[in-house]
Parts: C-alpha cells; structure tokens; sequence
C-alpha cells in the first residue's frame, strides 16, 4: 500500500464522516424502519468508498509479518468480554429472533462483513489527521485531534446505530461495565497497533472477527428482523 498523505479535504472528509455518519445512520434507521439502507451507508461511504478514494486502497495487502506479539496477547481482550456477557447475557424473546438459521447467517455474513469494514473507516478518521502534518506541534495535535475523532466516530456508531438492534446487556453495570469499556478501548488500540506492526488489516480482521462472534453466537442473535 503506497503512503497515505493526507491533505486538507481529507481532514474535512474525516471530520463529517466521524461526526455525521451516525447520525445520519440513525435518522435513516428512524426513517425506514430497518438497518439495511443505513448499514450500507456506513459500510458503503465511511468504509469502502471514502477511504478508498483517498487512500487507494482499504489496507488488506498482504501482512509483512504476522504480529504475533500482539496478536496472542490481544486474543484474551474477547476471552474477557466474552467472560463478561456470560452471566448477564440476554437472548432474544421472539421466534424470528431466535431462529438458528438467522444466527447462522448473521455468524457467516454480518460478523465477517463487519471485522472486514468497520476498522477501514475508523483508521481513515484518525490517520487524517494524524498524518497531515509530518512535524512540530502541528503533527502533535492532529494526532490528538484524530485519536479523540476516532473515539467520538467509535462511540457514536455503536450509541445512536449499533444498540438501537444489537444485543443490549452482558457486560453489567458500576465496575464490570467499566471493565467492559476498558476492554473495548484497549481491543481498539491492538487493532490499530496490529496494522502498523503487519501493514496490512488482515490480523485485526481476525481479531475484530472473533468478538463479533462472540457477540452473535453468545447471545444468539440474528439481524435479520432489523434489517
């Protein structure tokens, strides 16, 4: 993948894709009753074709290694959720919900759809900003700028789209939701982390993967009555 230089529209692009995107997920949710036309906005736009504009690629070449350093300890980050939701899981009370063939779909389509895309919009938002600027305060600020961006577009998403459908509950309250938030922050920083070391999205595929799954097939969901 050639070196991304980011300009000056990029960091307007990311800007407007990490603060309008949910919102305009949410509305369209709002609008049409379902989560097919907003999730191919937020797949489509702020997943494939702004970053592949300006990129010119979505970052799956193939890994110059594989971070194993990372990888293996970043495996426990799911291990640990997955341990959180056990106990306080809430299955779905509705046939429809609950139909095995819907959960195997969502397990074989949405889960892999979603690890393959999501960290492709999230990385554009941030590496805007952070490397506009190769030096001084400026390369300091938008690196702080795209790190708070990218939380705010990462808190957005999942507050005002993902939990309008997705399963609610399984990580508590008070101290083990704060675990679970911590869990989470840190799953992003090994995400990240795992592309810079490999140059390539393939390792955090893997592992964004897996806690999908988990949510999925522990509190055996299927997508398929929201969409």
């Amino acid at each position: 993948m050639a070196p991304f230089r980011p300009t000056t529209l990029d960091l307007l692009l990311a800007t407007l894709l990490a603060l309008g995107i949910p919102v305009a997920a949410a509305a369209l949710l709002d609008r049409t009753g379902g989560a097919l036309m907003p999730l191919a906005l937020y797949y489509g736009v702020a997943c494939v074709a702004v970053p592949w504009w300006r990129r010119k690629s979505l970052g799956y070449d193939a890994p110059r290694r594989w971070p194993w350093e990372i990888f293996l300890p970043a495996l426990l980050l799911p291990i640990g959720l997955a341990a959180l939701k056990w106990n306080d899981r809430i299955l779905p009370d509705t046939p429809a919900a609950a139909a095995t063939s819907g959960v195997i779909l969502t397990a074989l389509i949405w889960a892999p759809l979603n690890a393959l895309l999501e960290q492709v919009g999230w990385f554009y938002v941030l590496d805007a900003w952070r490397l506009r600027w190769s030096t001084g305060w400026q390369r300091a600020a938008g690196t702080i700028i795209g790190i708070v961006l990218t939380l705010v577009f990462i808190a957005l998403i999942h507050i005002l789209f993902w939990a309008r459908f997705l399963p609610a509950g399984g990580e508590g309250s008070g101290a083990l939701l704060a675990i679970a938030q911590i869990l989470n922050l840190l799953l992003t920083g090994a995400y990240w982390w795992m592309w810079q070391r490999s140059g390539s999205l393939w390792p955090t595929f893997v592992l964004h993967l897996l806690v999908d799954l988990q949510l999925v097939l522990l509190s055996w969901y299927s997508i398929i009555p929201a969409l």
